[in-house]
């Protein structure tokens, strides 16, 4: 079921977005419509076309209305190398996290086209996630030094693989774990911009974290506030947003970016983001496939949309 927010995008401007449902995850994880699409990647039954028909690759066969597949935690070595085989076969990307029985370079190798939260980081290393009592020395896994590290988002950058890091999220998810998982998260900002590797701003959003406090559509203002503050510039948090969605999805013809022929879905913001991260909020009216709505509008829609909408902190 549909949260009253995500209800609300839906409704808005859900048919303008990309599914990566159903997901591959294992016994017990997959989602309600997931067999078939799962069974049919390894399966020898004729391909189908995409609902999009510019959707990554152009030109690719999927399954109806799957744009991706989405590999989940769970799954056996054997059922994630069969999934990449089947997905590159069939020129259908997939993408997800990292199983315990896989390693982030092995599935980058493999094609996994984004990796989502910290699954980029090697298991064995989210140790560098957890809080030191009193400072006191870490001992540090193989693999988990700064050039390990350094050299494994190079390899990222190499294979072409994404990086969707959703840092916001853990504050709900690890409230105890915050601060430490912050300032890691600092460090490795470094190497991903020095090693060129491609982000993308996510949220992870769900009924789950809404529960916790975390609204759709907030969560991802906040999520540029901290890509700004780990060490991207203002610019490249925008991009994460924009440019770098359009291009992950193959939709930049028509997505991403103002110019002429493209499609007139924009954001106005009042000052300017490029000066200030947090001026992302100060939203003065939309303009969606042309239609302009100002903030006037904007109100209107979010009282009549989302029971739990008031005080938008948007404007």
């Amino acid at each position: 079921m549909l949260s009253d927010h995500e209800q609300f995008f839906h409704n808005q401007i859900g048919k303008e977005l990309p599914t990566d449902r159903p997901r591959c995850g294992g016994i017990g994880t997959r989602s309600p419509n997931a067999e078939q699409a799962c069974s049919s990647a390894n399966s020898n039954q004729p391909p189908q076309p995409s609902r999009h028909e510019d959707s990554p690759g152009k030109g690719f066969h999927a399954l109806p209305f799957v744009d991706f597949i989405k590999v989940h935690d769970g799954l056996a070595r054997e059922s994630y190398l069969a999934i990449a085989a089947a997905s590159k076969e069939r020129g259908i990307p997939f993408v997800g996290h990292v199983p315990a029985s896989m390693t982030p370079a092995e599935a980058s190798d493999l094609g996994q086209k984004s990796i989502e939260h910290f699954e980029f980081v090697p298991k064995s290393c989210h140790v560098l996630f957890e809080s030191v009592a009193g400072g006191a020395p870490r001992h540090l896994p193989s693999g988990c030094d700064p050039q390990s590290l350094d050299e494994l988002l190079d390899r990222f950058a190499q294979n072409g693989t994404w990086l969707d890091p959703t840092i916001q999220s853990f504050r709900y998810w690890a409230p105890t774990q915050w601060s430490a998982i912050f300032s890691e998260f600092r460090e490795l900002v470094r190497s991903i911009r020095q090693n060129h590797v491609s982000i993308l701003a996510g949220t992870d959003s769900s009924s789950v974290l809404e529960e916790k406090g975390d609204l759709p559509g907030t969560s991802l203002h906040d999520e540029l506030a901290l890509l700004v503050d780990a060490g991207f510039t203002p610019s490249e948090a925008l991009r994460a947003a924009t440019l770098n969605p359009a291009s992950f999805l193959g939709r930049s013809d028509s997505l991403g970016t103002i110019d002429a022929g493209k499609t007139a879905n924009l954001v106005l913001l009042e000052p300017n983001p490029l000066q200030e991260i947090h001026n992302t909020k100060r939203i003065a009216a939309v303009i969606l496939e042309g239609r302009y709505l100002d903030r006037l509008a904007l109100d209107r829609m979010l009282r009549e949309n989302c029971r739990n909408c008031s005080g938008n902190p948007t404007h």
